[in-house]
């Protein structure tokens, strides 16, 4: 992702959103390229949300309310009682074989059914598998997957600092200190 892609994407790439939550309004700018393990990379990977029952979905679904159609191409795995998560990893198995793309896998919990089944697929060489998938790894994914830079430890990074405990001995008195 040299200087001029990154150019390039800030003229191609420039989206704002505004949203409103209980009458304040947000506005996002999603103009960004990052780098991957310490090294620029222009990549696209195919990125599959993968849980137990319909928090893939539902995850998707709230992903896109804030992002739109840059999460269009993101897929979900759903486990269903009495489904059996290795006929999932069959099948990928087979259409990662023959694809010369990045597959970056969030799985809902590590050690989970799901995610077991699906550490079968890192001897594709292709593949990444994140466990503990959270709203905020997945935004981070998704747009970055947009600009073709991804850097996984950022999102990681992303995940990890989103999660928080507020209470009345710890919370804000300014709430413009927060990051929306």
């Amino acid at each position: 992702c040299s200087v001029v892609y990154h150019l390039s994407l800030i003229i191609l790439l420039y989206r704002e959103a505004h949203y409103s939550f209980g009458g304040f309004e947000f506005g996002y700018i999603f103009v960004s390229a990052q780098r991957r393990r310490g090294e620029m990379e222009e990549i696209m990977a195919k990125i599959i949300l993968a849980s137990h029952g319909g928090l893939s979905a539902g995850m998707l679904d709230s992903v896109k309310m804030i992002v739109g159609e840059l999460a269009a191409d993101v897929e979900t795995y759903s486990l269903l009682p009495g489904r059996n998560p290795n006929e999932y990893v069959t099948e990928l198995k087979e259409r990662i074989s023959t694809s010369s793309e990045e597959f970056i896998i969030l799985c809902d919990i590590k050690g989970g059914s799901v995610y077991n089944a699906m550490i079968q697929l890192l001897d594709m060489g292709n593949v990444e598998i994140i466990s503990g998938m959270n709203m905020n790894i997945v935004l981070e994914l998704v747009i970055k997957n947009s600009s073709g830079c991804i850097d996984i430890d950022n999102a990681l990074k992303e995940g990890k600092e989103g999660i928080q405990l507020k209470n009345k001995d710890n919370v804000a008195v300014n709430t413009e200190d927060e990051d929306f």
